[in-house]
Formats: structure tokens, sequence, C-alpha cells
């Protein structure tokens, strides 16, 4: 189960699973961010390196423009992959 939305905040949430085969609702809703925004990782249980591809292309695009993608409240584990991968070099995780 994966579930992607977008708050009135403008804040992302994504919950349970990002794995390939989910990813299509994920990119039809980041491909659409124009400027910096918050992830909120609090729910999500997993992310797969086809929902890292994801959100890299995002943050290239953003590059383009000075804007970043900001992740909050992920757990210790994807924190880690974020670490071991240097992604962390790519995000703002908070």
């Amino acid at each position: 189960m994966f579930e992607i939305w977008q708050d009135q905040s403008g804040v992302i949430h994504l919950k349970g699973m990002f794995v390939a085969g989910k990813s299509r609702k994920a990119e039809e809703l980041l491909d659409g961010i124009t400027e910096s925004t918050v992830l909120d990782f609090q729910y999500l249980k997993y992310i797969s390196s086809s929902g890292l591809g994801i959100l890299i292309k995002v943050q290239r695009r953003l590059d383009n423009t000075g804007d970043k993608l900001k992740i909050i409240n992920s757990s210790d584990h994807i924190r880690e992959l974020f670490t071991v991968t240097r992604f962390d070099l790519i995000f703002d995780i908070e």
C-alpha cells in the first residue's frame, strides 16, 4: 500500500511502501512541484531505488531555480539509506 497527498499548507505526505509499482501516482504529484517543498516521511515505511530516482529527478529540476526538497520525520532506517547513498548531501533532511 502506498499513499501520497498534499495538505493545505503544501506539505506532501508519503505513507506506506514507495516502490516501483506505486510510483506513477507519486510522479504525477511530484512532477507538479515548481518550488521548495516539504516532504513528510512520518508514515513512509520503505522507499525503493525507483522512489529515490523520482525524488532525484524532482530535485535536479528544482536545482535550476535554486529550490530544494526538504524531508522531515524520516525513520532511522530511511535516514540511514539516504546517508549510505549520500543522498543526504542532495536533500535537506531534518
